[in-house]
């Protein structure tokens, strides 16, 4: 009887979970796995014969328990094949190493005994540094994502005989450098600014959004530009951080399996369709992956016709609208997904209008009760969290082609990252003092005594009025001045133009 144990992960979220993986060989006949399985799971040991069998090594014939733990973890995929097949052979003698209990490994075999890539190895790669251990073997294809982590040691390998090789003591592997990651100036848009024509206001308040993670709701008729309007922010949202490549790296390789060593560098913008579902936008399902708003973590969320989602899915989106996180709690589990997002959404001032009516046929036509119905589809408590809400007009078809193109997003795009380098300095130099906005307004008496009459009157919540102030501090950014004056608060306040259309 031999007992061996090794050490991989499972995806939880977007993060990994230390398993232990316990194989023993003994006496008689069968194959037992046991921690809470699944499908894919319990499949491995067909693979993992055929896989071994193409090495030259053998499935022996003994009887085989394989224990995962912790065993309250359901364990799903296809990454346990490789840590299970390592375990077979070192428990049935014919891998020597003691090298199992210093390392993560994780990977998928194929019946020829190729290791195939497997989703969430970044993540793991940072469980393994966790839990103090020497280094992580992973897929070829996913090396790259798994060198972001520094402080481990990351092997990469393409072939089962390549990792019992360096296990006996070969040179077949060598650990990878930390993987530094490369900013790219490249910014892939569908639209650039310079293709729309007029709406200078959107195009502003777009740039402030964009600066500030504002977000921002626009309302007009169909066919004005609202949506090639959002569509046109990927080409002017600023660089990411290195640390928010890594999370957003590390959200689309636990959901999508789609990275494999190719780093997302630009911003995510999502566009999900107002058929989605709440599991589709905030997460979900078995096994529990990320919805559409951790997908937009560091980006920006676009939802086109706001009003034509259901409303339990827009109303889910408040408490990631303000706390930038998604808490998923379930019979089976307990998850806290990133979703720090910048939401701009569309929408028509009534689903009844086209683009054709005249002025007085809107007037004959409205049904007062239909658009009221249309309007509260979008809570009070989310338009609250909204500080940025136009109006985009229909312009007359005369001034259409006279009307002016402005800047490109070339040119909007560097007025942003110095802005935002701007305001990085100005922080930087601020640090944690615990000043809040009303402070700010206390201390300048002409604006505190605008403040206080306008605010009377609009009667804005803490909250509106607190992020009103946010806004009017981007402007000031904008135009890099270390103070809040009067001009900024009256630009912020006069892009909330939608108050009326909501009461």
């Amino acid at each position: 009887m031999m007992l061996c144990k090794g050490f991989t992960g499972a995806i939880k979220g977007i993060d990994a979970e230390l398993i232990t993986v316990e194989v023993q060989a003994d006496r008689g006949v069968g194959y037992h796995l046991v921690g809470m399985p699944d499908r894919a799971v319990r499949e491995s040991q067909y693979r993992i014969a055929a896989a071994l069998k193409s090495c030259g090594l053998k499935m022996m014939v003994k009887r085989m328990t394989i224990n995962l733990t912790p065993a309250d973890i359901r364990k799903q995929g296809t990454g346990f094949d490789l840590p299970i097949a390592l375990g077979i052979l070192q428990s049935s003698g014919q891998l020597i190493t003691d090298q199992l209990a210093r390392l993560m490994i994780v990977g998928a075999l194929s019946l020829d005994g190729s290791i195939l890539p497997v989703p969430g190895t970044l993540s793991m790669a940072k469980c393994a540094m966790r839990h103090g251990l020497k280094g992580i073997i992973v897929p070829w294809e996913n090396i790259q994502e798994a060198s972001l982590v520094d402080g481990i040691e990351v092997y990469g390998a393409k072939h089962l005989s390549q990792i019992t090789s360096f296990l006996m003591g070969g040179t077949w592997l060598k650990p990878e450098k930390p993987n530094k990651i490369r900013q790219s100036d490249q910014r892939i848009t569908e639209v650039d600014l310079s293709q729309i024509r007029g709406q200078m206001v959107a195009k502003r308040v777009l740039e402030i959004s964009c600066v500030g993670n504002h977000h921002l709701l626009m309302m007009g008729p169909p066919g004005v530009g609202k949506t090639l309007l959002a569509k046109s922010v990927t080409g002017i949202l600023p660089k990411m951080s290195d640390q928010e490549i890594q999370e957003v790296t590390q959200v689309y390789s636990s959901r999508l399996n789609q990275v494999f060593g190719i780093l997302n560098h630009q911003r995510p913008f999502r566009q999900p369709h107002h058929h989605c579902t709440n599991a589709g936008m905030l997460g979900g399902g078995n096994p529990m992956i990320p919805g559409e708003a951790s997908l937009a973590h560091r980006g920006v969320l676009y939802l086109d016709e706001l009003p034509e989602f259901k409303k339990s899915v827009l109303e889910g989106l408040r408490q990631p609208l303000e706390s930038q996180k998604i808490i998923l709690a379930r019979g089976s589990y307990h998850i806290e997904l990133p979703a720090s997002f910048t939401l701009i959404a569309s929408m028509n001032p009534s689903p009844f209008r086209s683009i054709g009516e005249t002025e007085s046929n809107k007037q004959v036509n409205r049904d007062e009760h239909r658009d009221k119905s249309y309007r509260n589809k979008i809570s009070k408590p989310l338009l609250d969290r909204i500080p940025l809400q136009i109006d985009i007009p229909k312009l007359p078809q005369e001034d259409l082609l006279e009307a002016p193109i402005g800047p490109s997003s070339s040119l909007v795009y560097e007025r942003i990252e110095k802005s935002c380098q701007f305001r990085k300095m100005r922080l930087a130099q601020v640090g944690n003092q615990p000043n809040t906005w009303w402070q700010h307004v206390e201390n300048n008496r002409e604006i505190k005594s605008f403040w206080v009459h306008y605010m009377t009157q609009k009667k804005y919540s803490i909250r509106t009025q607190a992020m009103l102030y946010e806004v009017s501090r981007t402007i000031a950014d904008l135009e890099q001045q270390e103070r809040v004056n009067l001009d900024h608060i009256y630009e912020a306040l006069q892009y909330r133009s939608l108050d009326e259309y909501f009461e």
